[in-house]
């Protein structure tokens, strides 16, 4: 299964703590350069936790 995702998705997976659970699974996702530049800049909990995948 190919999935796009965006930044909503992303910040509510960290939230609840299921990233972990979204990343263990064997799913292939495309996070668009628009949610990269959206995310990176930010010195929050969600964008250190975002950063590594973001950079997958």
């Amino acid at each position: 299964m190919k999935i796009v995702i965006n930044s909503s998705p992303l910040i509510l997976l960290v939230r609840l703590p299921a990233l972990e659970l979204f990343l263990n699974e064997n799913y292939k996702f495309y996070i668009t350069p628009s949610v990269v530049t959206e995310i990176n800049p930010k010195s929050d909990n969600i964008s250190r936790a975002l950063t590594p995948v973001l950079t997958l």
